[in-house]
């Protein structure tokens, strides 16, 4: 019910910030063009309404990514880095390593949901201009990673405390299919782990080790 809640205060808040803030500049240049009568071209009105449309562009996707059912998770993230890299100007690169599927598609919108979150913080906060999403899946483990370069350990405070990241809701978002989110600020950027044990294990621990991490060692993975 939290992750829900934060979701929602998400979405108005993009709303209000964003939408609402759009649609006043849109009412201005209307009552504009009623002084200015015939000298006025409209165009500034009509880029408004261009942003307006990616803005709810964005908000239907994040409700709903239809990625997901039709490609699998691996699909949804690539598109979601393409989409995302052609909306910010971001340079936002995608690479998996051992995905498969049958994970459960709550496990997997939550996973997506982590990584929306994830670049979207990239965008408004880090002030980088790269971005990397790193899909692992073992035998036992499925693990996310979003990695920008940017202010990382300068904003060290805000980042541990959970300000402006959005972790409690990502937090809990795990929680709910039973996994665990970190947020770590490094000397360049700030990178977003969420690792969920996988239902689809097929060996153990004693028989894999290589790749099959165990609870602490998985926080440290790296898909090459």
């Amino acid at each position: 019910m939290r992750a829900r809640n934060d979701e929602r205060r998400q979405i108005a808040r993009e709303l209000h910030d964003i939408t609402a803030q759009l649609l006043l500049e849109l009412q201005f240049e209307l009552a504009c063009s009623d002084q200015q009568g015939g000298n006025w071209s409209g165009g500034s009105a009509r880029e408004i309404v261009a942003r307006l449309q990616d803005q709810m562009r964005c908000l239907t996707y994040m409700l709903h990514p239809p990625e997901l059912e039709k490609y699998g998770l691996d699909g949804a993230l690539e598109a979601l880095a393409l989409g995302m890299s052609a909306r910010t100007g971001i340079d936002i690169r995608f690479k998996v390593r051992g995905y498969r599927d049958g994970f459960p598609p709550e496990m997997e919108l939550a996973v997506l949901r982590i990584a929306q979150e994830a670049l979207m913080n990239v965008f408004k906060h880090s002030r980088s201009d790269r971005a990397e999403i790193r899909l692992h899946c073992t035998c036992n483990w499925l693990c996310l990673r979003v990695r920008d370069f940017g202010v990382g350990n300068k904003n060290r405070k805000a980042i541990v405390s959970g300000l402006g990241v959005g972790l409690r809701g990502m937090a809990a978002r795990m929680s709910e299919v039973g996994g665990e989110v970190r947020v770590s600020p490094l000397d360049r950027g700030t990178a977003v782990t969420a690792v969920v044990r996988s239902p689809l294990g097929i060996c153990n621990e004693m028989t894999c080790p290589k790749s099959c991490p165990g609870p602490s060692a998985r926080w440290r993975f790296k898909a090459r």
